[in-house]
């Protein structure tokens, strides 16, 4: 399959999945009334980019013109690249799972867990929030407010080598960090989703720190990762502004 017949067929792709994707019916939606639709109405995170939809707008013109004329023109690798990276990531795009920080790879606490063993770790690998499990789901979270947190429910705090996560109880409950709040989402959610979940919307609102990642979404249920700023990193709209 050369160049032009591989830039055609994810051309056939794309057109199919944004008509989909704009809801507009009728026996024939061309590509360019399909993608104004997306764009404008801000139905894709990807296509909304004004840089992606100047983009797709190229790619309508080139097909267009081999339509006419299979030779007339060749794209660039670069561009026929660039393409079919963004017809995976508007067909195929990266779900809440593909990006998370994966169970097996974080650090969790139990209620039994030593704080001094916690705290050691958490430092060694830069973290400030560790999730609290119990038969797998997490029932809280132990971070490095949880001190604070703990001072001002009982205005004394005296912490040794004995202490237990259990010991701050009242202070881990997903429900009782004064400035952070958690959320779950289910382990398909698409991921451009998640990012007007992290950080704080509105002033006086509680800043979500992290997401927890589980099957459909419940807090009950199987922690199978977990989703932070640096975790969103990973999405490729970051990767095209630091190359702009």
């Amino acid at each position: 399959m050369n160049i032009n017949e591989e830039f055609l067929k994810n051309f056939n792709v794309l057109e199919e999945e944004l008509v989909i994707i704009s809801g507009l019916k009728g026996e024939f939606v061309s590509f360019s009334r399909a993608l104004d639709k997306v764009h404008y109405s801000r139905l894709n995170r990807v296509v909304t980019d004004k840089a992606v939809y100047q983009f797709l707008r190229t790619a309508s013109d080139v097909r267009n013109i081999l339509s006419h004329e299979t030779n007339a023109c060749v794209p660039s690798e670069q561009f026929n690249q660039r393409f079919k990276a963004l017809v995976g990531e508007i067909c195929d795009p990266l779900i809440a799972y593909d990006i998370a920080t994966k169970s097996s790879q974080m650090l969790i606490a139990r209620m039994t867990y030593p704080i001094k063993d916690v705290v050691k770790e958490m430092v060694i690998r830069k973290l400030s929030h560790v999730p609290v499990i119990e038969n797998h789901h997490v029932i809280g979270v132990f971070s490095r407010s949880t001190f604070f947190e703990f001072y001002a429910n009982h205005e004394k705090i005296s912490v040794n080598g004995d202490c237990f996560i259990s010991d701050f109880v009242e202070e881990t409950p997903i429900d009782s960090h004064g400035n952070e709040s958690y959320v779950f989402t289910a382990k398909d959610t698409e991921a451009y989703e998640l990012l007007d979940l992290i950080g704080k919307a509105k002033v006086g609102e509680k800043r979500v720190n992290c997401i927890f990642v589980t099957e459909h979404g419940k807090s009950t249920e199987r922690l199978l990762g977990v989703i932070t700023e640096v975790d969103l990193l990973k999405l490729p709209v970051y990767d095209r502004k630091r190359n702009k």
